[in-house]
């Protein structure tokens, strides 16, 4: 590298670590905390054979009021911006012999200090804590999005074990998404609807038609004359 490719190159990697010292030093003059409070974040279920668990006492609960599934809140959980929050757990019941794929959409929450709702993901993990789908709250609020999560037939999620109907939800919030000195989430309610999955059809067969054998006449024979 020549001598004056060498002074560019240090020139623009000072260019960009002072950009990057200014963009850091006004996010912290702006932000007063270091943190963001997601608060009453409900989860519902629509279908009126699926059941959500209740961690307040309720269980699955067998009634409902706002949805046929029941809800359960998630206690308040802390943001760092720009971090994934810890992964919540949640648990389904299955009452039916179908199995659902699940879909989840979200409400328009109240939302302090965060102007772009594209940088507010939430994520969704099997039993096994394995990701099967993210969307923005943009997207969750605009209908309902796919999440990778199915339960089966008959399933009941459980706390003791990782089972079918085992689930968790985690949510991050860009730095890009805060315009104001602080910021929060209220009443965030996520709907998952469960469709049920058709399997797919077995082609009945054909038969296979039976020839038809055409019988060989027997010949006749040829009478001789008599003499």
């Amino acid at each position: 590298m020549t001598v004056r490719a060498l002074a560019i190159a240090r020139g623009v990697s000072v260019i960009g670590a002072t950009a990057a010292i200014i963009a850091a030093a006004t996010y912290a003059a702006t932000f007063n905390t270091n943190t963001v409070a997601a608060q009453d974040i409900n989860l519902n279920v629509s279908n009126d054979v699926l059941r959500i668990y209740d961690f307040d006492g309720a269980g699955y609960d067998a009634t409902h009021t706002t949805n046929p599934g029941g809800s359960v809140q998630i206690h308040n959980i802390t943001l760092v911006p720009g971090t994934e929050s810890e992964h919540k757990p949640f648990y389904l019941k299955n009452l039916s012999a179908n199995s659902f794929n699940l879909t989840a959409k979200a409400n328009n929450p109240s939302l302090t200090g965060i102007g772009d709702t594209t940088k507010v993901h939430v994520y969704f993990y099997n039993k096994d804590n394995v990701q099967t789908g993210a969307a923005t709250l943009a997207d969750l609020m605009s209908g309902d999005q796919p999440t990778g999560l199915t339960i089966g037939p008959n399933a009941t999620g459980s706390s003791a074990s990782a089972v079918d109907g085992n689930y968790l939800v985690s949510f991050k919030i860009d730095l890009g998404a805060l315009t104001g000195t602080s910021a929060s989430v209220h009443s965030l309610d996520l709907l998952f609807t469960g469709t049920a999955t058709v399997p797919d059809a077995t082609p009945t067969p054909v038969p296979t038609a039976t020839p038809v054998v055409t019988p060989t006449p027997t010949p006749v024979p040829t009478p001789v004359p008599t003499r």
